[in-house]
Parts: C-alpha cells; sequence; structure tokens
C-alpha cells in the first residue's frame, strides 16, 4: 500500500490497523477462489495468483485489482483514498522456489514505487 505511514501517522494506530483490515478484506474480495492472499508485515500484502503464466495476463489481472482496490475506505468519517504499487515474478521463468519469487517481485514494486505509483511493474529481465 502507498502512503500508508503518513496516514497511520495522521490518524492514529487504530485507524492503520482499520486501513489494514479493510484492504486485505477488499483483497479476499478480489481473488479467485484458489487463489491465496496474505500479509507479509506492515503494509506489504502477497498474492498467489494460480493458472495466469503469461505476463499479459498476469499484468491485465493486476491492473484490475488495482483498479477495484482504489475506491476510497470509509472509516470513522475519513475518507482514505487506497493506492498500491505492485511487483510481480512469475513461477518458473523468474524463480524456482518462495524466496527467490518474493525477491523479484519485491524489487519490482520498489521498481514502481521509486517512479509513478498506481503501477505494476515487470520482471526487467528474464
Amino acid at each position: 500500500m502507498n502512503k500508508f505511514k503518513e496516514a497511520n501517522d495522521k490518524h492514529g494506530h487504530h485507524f492503520g490497523d482499520e486501513i489494514l483490515i479493510a484492504f486485505a478484506n477488499r483483497l479476499r474480495q478480489e481473488i479467485r477462489e484458489d487463489d491465496f492472499v496474505a500479509r507479509l508485515g506492515g503494509d506489504e500484502f502477497a498474492l498467489l495468483l494460480r493458472s495466469l503464466g503469461r505476463a499479459e495476463v498476469v499484468e491485465q489481472r493486476l491492473d484490475a485489482l488495482i483498479h477495484n482496490l482504489s475506491t476510497p475506505l470509509q472509516l470513522g468519517g475519513v475518507d482514505y483514498q487506497v493506492s498500491a504499487s505492485v511487483g510481480y515474478a512469475i513461477y518458473p521463468q523468474h524463480g524456482s522456489n518462495d524466496e527467490e519469487l518474493l525477491k523479484v517481485a519485491d524489487q519490482n514494486m520498489y521498481r514502481v514505487k521509486r517512479g509513478e505509483r498506481d503501477n505494476v511493474a515487470a520482471p526487467q529481465s528474464v
């Protein structure tokens, strides 16, 4: 999630906790039955999207997910605009185990955060 720390600092940790819960619930609503979502820590989440395979399909799915998640949250009388920076990796092209795949996805997410927000970053090289 983008700018989570700012919201947490401005409105308090309880507000931040509510953002995380609402965002996680939205993620769960957006994924398919055989997909998986997990909070890695802080404001970072990981998704396991099975059977997508090709980069174009992954990017289309993630773009739609970001769009669907962007509706502002209304928490305690405060509107909070949700946004996310997303990096991804595809098995086995970008890694042969969970650590390698998370590392590649994380590197790509930080590429997005350093540049354009609310975007998806593909691995730079295969």
